[in-house]
């Protein structure tokens, strides 16, 4: 027998279970905002570094 997702039970239930919390929402997102904030705060510099270069070596 296969196993019931959350989803199926709550229904039955007639009750709603969110995926995650508010809490654990806003906790993930600071988590999220740490972790990976800086990886794409170096991207989005590398980008607007060869867009510049790319202006100034490829504009006519």
């Amino acid at each position: 027998m296969r196993q019931r997702s959350d989803l199926e039970l709550s229904a039955e239930s007639g009750e709603f279970r969110p995926f995650m919390t508010a809490e654990e929402y806003y906790d993930f997102q600071d988590r999220f905002q740490k972790q990976v904030g800086p990886e794409l705060d170096r991207h989005a510099e590398a980008r607007q570094a060869s867009e510049k270069v790319a202006r100034e070596h490829y504009v006519h």
